[in-house]
């Protein structure tokens, strides 16, 4: 029995047989994409996609110079697609201002080209900058060892973007972007909120996403919600001398976490059970004291012998 093949079917046929022909002949092609198969064309090692409107001038000069990257054969981008997608707000989710525009994704993590114009030579630069992702991955084991933020910054300063899944990809984009121009001066990084508690409460992180920038041991919330490069590097450079600075808050020792829990025990606890806990605690603390007094004093009497023989 013959089966029909719809319109849609025979067009993905024939652009998938298009494709596997070029790639045996060695051609280079910018493929259409759509919406829908935008999840499975960024599935590749790396994917630049240019992002338009309408049919214009500035349409056709954003896709010649995309052709001229294709001609120039780069080799540090020999396993990259090209794609085309018209829409006038998917860009929206990556931070996108002004269409045309180049969205770069290395294994689906977007960073949008930031220059004036789309120019071939310039673009070029970018990506062999931008090839890897530069946002370090931070958390409650690692922030303190990395960034040295609340004993005077010896690593240089940060830009940390906290951030939950589902909320943050434009600022994360974006960063990444910032992350290209400034990485010689600045150290850019994520924190995940949800698997990190202790760094979001350290830090009083009270939105998603949030973006600190320590330095030398301040830091400076970066409070406007206009995520775009300009903004960004406007903030680090200079704009953050017109924000109050805070004072980098101290690593939580064991027995700052152990009364944090003690408080935070009595404040969901009953009468009797307060009780049951505050003696405990206060006698446990008390023999502590003496402990340290005991060894102090000791130590002292070690000193004075030693002193006076």
């Amino acid at each position: 029995m013959a089966t029909y093949l719809g319109w849609p079917t025979l067009l993905l046929a024939f652009s998938t047989l298009f494709r596997t022909i070029a790639s045996r002949e060695g051609l280079r092609i910018i493929e259409d994409v759509t919406p829908n198969s935008m999840h499975s064309f960024i599935t590749s090692q790396h994917s630049l996609i240019l992002i338009y409107d309408e049919i214009n001038a500035e349409y056709h000069s954003a896709l010649f110079e995309m052709q001229k990257l294709l001609k120039a054969d780069l080799t540090f981008l020999e396993d990259c697609r090209y794609g085309k997608l018209q829409s006038q707000t998917f860009g929206d989710k990556y931070g996108v201002k002004v269409i045309p525009a180049l969205v770069f994704f290395r294994q689906k993590s977007p960073i949008v080209y930031d220059g004036n114009t789309i120019d071939a030579g310039d673009v070029a630069e970018w990506l062999e900058a931008a090839q890897k992702e530069a946002m370090r991955v931070l958390n409650e084991n690692n922030f303190e060892h990395l960034t040295q933020a609340s004993t005077g910054a010896t690593t240089g300063d940060w830009l940390v973007l906290f951030y939950k899944p589902g909320c943050g990809l434009i600022a994360m984009a974006t960063m990444e972007a910032v992350a290209v121009r400034m990485h010689h001066t600045l150290n850019i990084a994520k924190v995940q909120m949800n698997s990190n508690p202790k760094l979001v409460e350290r830090f009083k992180i009270k939105k998603c996403p949030s973006i600190i920038y320590f330095r030398h041991g301040k830091l400076f919330r970066y409070d406007p919600e206009q995520f775009d490069v300009k903004s960004m590097k406007v903030f680090v450079e200079s704009w953050h001398r017109n924000v109050k600075a805070e004072t980098v808050p101290i690593e939580p020792s064991a027995f700052d976490i152990l009364t944090d829990y003690i408080v935070q025990k009595l404040k969901e606890s009953d009468h009797h059970t307060k009780v049951y806990i505050i003696l405990p605690t206060i006698l446990l603390m008390s023999l502590t004291m003496l402990l340290l007094c005991v060894f102090c004093c000791r130590k002292q009497a070690t000193y004075d012998k030693h002193k006076f023989h």
